[in-house]
């Protein structure tokens, strides 16, 4: 569980790293707008960025990359980034049901 909560606390960060950046930009431009996950992912490292469009464009469907693709990484990274992370600390913190009938017998918990 320690993991899920690590990787959603690491989201949390490039979340909030990815809106700060959103609002510098403002400060510079004097308009607010949400950058999309292709403009963060081309700024931060655009050999990849290439190298995963046209992968996906050779590996997957036309109809895959236009429905799927395409509205993922036009959506706001800052979005994106924070849904991951709801998503990553709910199953970190989420508690276990016990045990119940033969199995609560022979499931031994280390504490």
């Amino acid at each position: 569980m320690w993991f899920w909560r690590l990787l959603g606390l690491a989201f949390v960060v490039v979340a909030l790293g990815g809106l700060g950046a959103d609002l510098f930009n403002r400060a510079q431009s004097g308009e607010f707008r949400l950058s999309s996950l292709s403009e963060s992912w081309f700024a931060v490292s655009p050999g990849s960025f290439a190298w995963a469009q046209h992968f996906l464009r050779d590996h997957l469907p036309d109809e895959a990359v236009a429905w799927v693709v395409e509205p993922v990484f036009m959506a706001p990274s800052t979005l994106l980034f924070t849904m991951a992370a709801l998503f990553c600390l709910w199953i970190g913190f989420r508690r276990r049901k016990p045990k119940e009938g033969l199995a609560r017998i022979f499931y031994r918990r280390k504490r």
